[in-house]
């Protein structure tokens, strides 16, 4: 029995016990008001991503440059250019801008490969702008302020 309960033993209940307890902490949200005094604590439930939200993180990840379409936001002209390189290019295409939220903030189409949306009636935030082109979807994510 003596042998048992060794200083090795205990090193890893120890280590098994800190390891359980780090883990635990990661699932606990704090509220501090203004001054900084905590006024809230509470248990945050860790969900697992599934294959398709991986795939959608992907999909919008950054400002994303197709090889035929290219999106940039031009805060000084509050505007969204969208511009395909297409040498065959065949319009219309369809232009929706969503929020964060996932509203459309606006839906239109373009008959030109050059395009300027205005976007000057929007507040600042993240928006996914999402082109319909040749039957195929692609979507941006593009921070907007004025």
């Amino acid at each position: 029995m003596k042998g048992i309960f060794n200083g090795k033993f205990w090193s890893l209940l120890m280590f098994m016990l800190m390891f359980q307890l780090s883990g635990e902490c990661q699932n606990i949200r704090f509220t501090y008001d203004e001054a900084g005094n905590r006024i809230r604590r509470e248990t945050v439930q860790v969900e697992e991503v599934n294959e398709l939200e991986k795939e959608m993180q992907k999909f919008l990840k950054g400002d994303r440059i197709d090889k035929n379409i290219s999106i940039t936001a031009n805060k000084y002209t509050d505007s969204i250019h969208i511009d395909i390189k297409d040498e065959n290019f065949a319009g219309p295409y369809n232009i929706n801008i969503y929020d964060i939220a996932g509203y459309k903030m606006l839906g239109t189409n373009a008959t030109t490969n050059i395009y300027d949306a205005d976007i000057s009636h929007l507040p600042d935030g993240i928006y996914i702008v999402v082109v319909t082109y040749q039957g195929k979807t692609n979507a941006w994510k593009i921070k907007y302020s004025k």
